[in-house]
């Protein structure tokens, strides 16, 4: 499932994510990990391997949830 706005990133917080960016962040692209919620300034929190990190929301180019099996 394709996520493009705020409201979809928060009404998944604590699912799993595929997040691809228009540009480097902390020198990579491509991230996965879990949605902790996303903060006043529009940046979604992701927990990637036990670290947090915050990515503006206008650098997600394309973000989809990973299916649970």
């Amino acid at each position: 499932r394709p996520l493009f706005t705020e409201e979809h990133f928060r009404r998944f917080t604590g699912a799993e994510v595929k997040i691809k960016l228009s540009e480097l962040l902390q020198g990579s692209r491509k991230y996965r990990g879990i949605i902790r919620g996303v903060t006043a300034e529009q940046e979604v929190c992701l927990e990637v391997d036990g670290v947090e990190l915050k990515i503006p929301m206008d650098l997600v180019e394309k973000a989809n949830l990973v299916p649970e099996l």
